[in-house]
């Protein structure tokens, strides 16, 4: 019976230590963490070649969405738009504003 209570003894002790490591690291990293972007996603660029081109699939992407939204809008009757409660000139502004 030693046997079993010194082996949680050792467990115990193990888990102790690796708590306050743990603990003892995130008060360290947590202050030095506040400044800075998740993962430095925005100051971490690979070229200026892949970013435009990333902007340049974002503004396609937000156009097709812009598109689709006037189609569908524009669509709808007088009598569906005001049951919405939109108005048809106000439907590029809605479009833009959702996208």
């Amino acid at each position: 019976m030693a046997a079993p209570s010194r082996f949680l003894a050792a467990l115990w002790r193990m888990y102790g230590a690796m708590h306050n490591l743990q603990c003892c690291h995130a008060t360290i990293a947590l202050p030095l963490a506040l400044g800075r972007d998740y993962l430095g996603v925005t100051k971490v660029e690979r070229t200026k070649r892949t970013s435009k081109k990333m902007n340049l699939m974002r503004t396609y992407r937000n156009w097709r969405r812009y598109r689709q939204t006037v189609n569908e809008l524009s669509r709808l009757s007088n009598r569906e738009l005001s049951d919405l409660g939109i108005a048809r000139s106000d439907i590029p502004y809605l479009a833009r504003k959702s996208v």
